[in-house]
């Protein structure tokens, strides 16, 4: 099953579905507005499509591991419960830009 981020309104009362998609359907909107031109919006041509709060979410927690933020302080930020997904994302980041061959290549040449 897919987590789903939890959207707070200002009074700290739960966003329901129907307002989260709205509200993601107008941050979209918005975010077309100011990269199409306006001969492509007489046709309602959109060039954003296919982005996700969840897209948004691994890309801010991405942004945190590349500037060396603790995972503690990740777990925080991110308010997560515990580090497994922090883990999870930050090993997945490890093992891009991991170099395997030139770490064995630097070992052997001891």
């Amino acid at each position: 099953m897919k987590s789903v981020d939890t959207f707070f309104r200002e009074n700290a009362e739960t966003l329901s579905k129907t307002q989260y998609v709205k509200m993601w359907d107008r941050v979209i909107k918005k975010m077309n507005d100011a990269v199409t031109s306006d001969k492509e919006k007489l046709i309602a041509a959109q060039s954003i499509s296919g982005l996700t709060a969840h897209i948004f979410r691994h890309n801010y927690c991405t942004m945190l591991y590349y500037s060396g933020i603790s995972q503690k302080k990740a777990v925080e930020l991110m308010r997560h419960s515990d580090l497994k997904m922090i883990m999870e994302v930050y090993a997945h980041l490890d093992e891009q830009k991991e170099t395997v061959k030139e770490k064995l290549d630097k070992a052997i040449a001891l």
